[in-house]
């Protein structure tokens, strides 16, 4: 028994030691994770789809400086906030002001002085939209297209806070799992690095 037992152990002795010789030529390479080197702990976390969406709708461009990318998130609020802005200076003779009110146009008489059916006009926002409608044709148009441009923008951000979130988890993923071949001078290995 002892004779059939000794070569049985001196394989496995002998697989062992080549095992561990070829464990050391290929830690060299493991070590060397030209992936990860640069990656900080913060870039490693996982971003919610969903909370990305929520800071985009709260604030536009907000749901991108979460997932990191803060360039497209200034760009998305300056954006938004520059559109709905050319919407309110295209239609800004169309606000009605106290004064207005005392306008034959507006139901006021001229006198120079407010009467109570003026001010409860003025309250009520009476006369706005007739206001509105005599703007002329180039700001009804400018204000539109602003505001919709505006409206546009603000849902883009939103869903593409999602998206850029997705895309930073699908990174993410492939930074903590490195598949890979690695290499010495004397052999050449399959290494699976994990990264949390």
């Amino acid at each position: 028994i002892m004779k059939t037992r000794s070569p049985a152990l001196v394989t496995f002795f002998a697989a062992a030691i080549s095992l561990s010789a070829s464990a050391q030529t290929l830690d060299q390479p493991l070590r060397t994770d030209h992936q990860i080197s640069n990656t900080t702990s913060d870039q490693l976390i996982l971003k919610d789809p969903m909370i990305a969406g929520l800071l985009s709708s709260s604030m536009p461009g907000l749901g991108h400086f979460y997932t990191g990318q803060n360039k497209k998130g200034i760009l998305f609020l300056i954006a938004t906030v520059g559109a709905f802005g050319s919407a309110v200076a295209f239609a800004e003779p169309a606000n009605l002001h106290l004064t207005d009110y005392d306008k034959v146009a507006y139901g006021g008489n001229e006198d120079g002085l407010m009467t109570v059916d003026e001010l409860q006009n003025w309250e009520g926002g009476k006369f706005q939209d007739d206001a509105f409608e005599d703007l002329s044709t180039s700001r009804k148009i400018g204000t539109i297209t602003s505001a919709a441009a505006g409206i546009g923008l603000y849902i883009w951000s939103i869903v593409d806070a999602k998206r850029s979130s997705r895309e930073h988890n699908r990174k993410v993923i492939q930074k903590r799992i490195d598949l890979g071949l690695t290499a010495s001078q004397t052999q050449t290995g399959l290494a699976l690095n994990l990264h949390f």
